[in-house]
């Protein structure tokens, strides 16, 4: 499965940490080509990239914004003119301010722009190449070969909703309605799309939202419950009651990059240890 892609090109957003990184990581094992476009350098207590493949990063790249997304795949096209996927690895936890019940408008906009637009501009940036350069397979056409692949990070949170957590939920939502209609559109050029659903994984992003051991739950100042009580009582719902982590995030991703998921497009693989279910 990993040798099949050591020829290929894949840029990943986001990976700079968590599970974008252990993405990497896999593939330049293998001698993939990676363009990782992120909009900080490798974060801090992360495994340096190995020397084999070939790894190119483009930092910083904010993919909030179509112009800077766009300049970074013009580069992208000097060195690797082919490229066979995108994984869309970056985004956005939400953040206090006002409560969460009803949250800001400013963090509505915050964790839609990060996790939804981000991830469609870098997605139509790609695929612009790729309508530019395929003419697309008749109407009745069988489509037998994956020239280009689409694995977009979602969430659990893309499947049922999370108390508390109305902006992230719904901006994951937006994701998966953007998978399922790009493998719609776009299977005539060879294109898959498919979304990996993370359950509560042991990332730098979850972290910040994970309750201190050393502190029991409680609720906030606003008197609801604090988001770390809920990732708590999450994790104990899971059958194999821990978290995940990102290397095994990433052998997903792995899988629907490669030749062995070739009848697998429009789905979702929920990789969250059983919940939800």
């Amino acid at each position: 499965m990993t040798e099949w892609l050591s020829n290929k090109t894949v840029v990943i957003t986001g990976g700079s940490s968590g599970m974008g990184h252990a993405t990497a990581l896999k593939l330049l094992a293998v001698g993939a080509t990676v363009h990782i476009i992120d909009i900080q350098p490798l974060a801090s207590g992360h495994q340096p990239y190995p020397q084999s493949g070939k790894l190119y990063t483009h930092i910083p790249v904010d993919i909030t914004s179509r112009d800077q997304v766009r300049r970074a795949f013009q580069e992208i096209d000097k060195v690797s003119p082919d490229i066979y996927g995108v994984v869309n690895a970056a985004g956005a936890a939400p953040e206090d301010d006002q409560g969460r019940l009803i949250e800001s408008d400013a963090v509505f906009h915050k964790t839609f722009s990060i996790n939804a637009l981000g991830c469609y501009h870098v997605t139509t940036e790609f695929l612009t190449r790729v309508r530019d350069r395929n003419d697309p397979a008749a109407p009745d056409a069988a489509v037998k070969e994956t020239k280009y692949n689409i694995v977009t990070l979602g969430s659990s949170a893309a499947l049922v909703g999370f108390p508390q957590c109305c902006t992230y939920t719904g901006a994951k939502h937006a994701v998966l309605g953007f998978t399922r209609t790009w493998s719609l559109d776009w299977a005539p050029y060879g294109v898959r799309s498919n979304m990996v659903a993370p359950g509560a994984t042991n990332t730098p992003l979850a972290r910040v939202q994970m309750p201190d051991n050393n502190e029991q739950s409680k609720d906030d100042v606003y008197g609801q419950q604090d988001r770390g009580a809920i990732m708590d009582m999450a994790r104990l719902k899971v059958p194999l009651k821990r978290w995940g982590e990102a290397d095994e995030l990433a052998d997903g991703i792995i899988f629907l990059l490669s030749e062995k998921s070739s009848y697998i497009t429009g789905q979702v693989l929920p990789v969250n240890g059983g919940w939800p279910p």
